[in-house]
C-alpha cells in the first residue's frame, strides 16, 4: 500500500470553498468560517 501525504488544509480550503464559490476577498471567507483573517492566513 503506497502512503501519501495528507492533504494541506490550504488546498482543502482553496479546492472546498474559495475557487467554488469565486471568493475574491479573504476576510469574507474567514467571517463565514467564524475565524480570523490572521487565523486563515496561518493556515
Amino acid at each position: 500500500m503506497h502512503k501519501r501525504k495528507p492533504t494541506h488544509p490550504g488546498i482543502i480550503l482553496e479546492e472546498d470553498y474559495i475557487k467554488p464559490l469565486e471568493i475574491k476577498n479573504l476576510q469574507k471567507l474567514a467571517d463565514a468560517l467564524g475565524v480570523s483573517r490572521k487565523t486563515l492566513h496561518k493556515i
